[in-house]
């Protein structure tokens, strides 16, 4: 799991938008990842936005109800949109339309993609409405957001797997380089210790470490 979220994190690292990814296998709500624009907009750097508890996830401007629904989402390896209320890391409360994702890798395995947009102060849904305008305006940024996610998340998901592949990919060439390097040198018979199930794949091993 550690190397998919390097892997991971090292995809989106330099996107523009904010960026985390949730431990699914902590037994609180922890952050494994951040990219530099999640520090920007949060201002929680990167080792602050790990540490445990989150302080994307307490303070007392966040709704436990909220962070409820994102620990389930995180559990059950399912998709959630909601509009969190967060503390910004100098005190100022700040509203960030938040996706939860997961991104599938083998047969059980699920990362959890979190994407945090702050929404602007004008149409946050703590503003009083000011008419029709307000609400136009609100309505077209919260679309705005969904299809950057949408892109986003579709990126993630398809160089994830392209990179999952190219590693296989990989270590299958250098086992077959190294077949065909040795089978050539053993005279007649292969000896009975290259049959051997244990010295061979130690040995292997240690040759595709070199």
């Amino acid at each position: 799991m550690p190397q998919e979220i390097d892997l991971l994190g090292n995809i989106l690292k330099y996107s523009a938008l904010p960026i985390s990814l949730i431990d699914p296998a902590s037994d609180e709500l922890r952050l494994t990842y951040v990219n530099r624009a999640f520090e920007t907009t949060t201002g929680y750097r990167f080792d602050e936005a790990l540490a445990a508890p989150c302080p994307l996830f307490t303070g007392a401007s966040i709704d436990p109800m909220e962070v409820r629904k994102i620990r389930k989402a995180r559990d059950e390896c399912r998709s959630l949109r909601l509009i969190l209320t967060n503390t910004h890391a100098d005190g100022r409360v700040i509203e960030c339309l938040t996706y939860v994702d997961p991104i599938f890798f083998g047969q059980e395995t699920c990362l959890l993609l979190g994407v945090h947009f702050p929404l602007a102060t004008a149409f946050s849904r703590t503003s009083e409405p000011a008419g029709d305008g307000i609400l136009s305006g609100r309505q077209s940024e919260l679309q705005q957001r969904d299809e950057q996610h949408d892109h986003l998340l579709d990126y993630a998901k398809q160089a994830m797997v392209r990179c999952l592949e190219m590693r296989r990919n990989t270590l299958c060439s250098r086992i077959n380089l190294y077949l065909d390097r040795h089978k050539g040198v053993l005279p007649g018979d292969i000896p009975s210790s290259f049959l051997e199930p244990a010295p061979k794949a130690s040995f292997v091993a240690n040759e595709l470490d070199a």
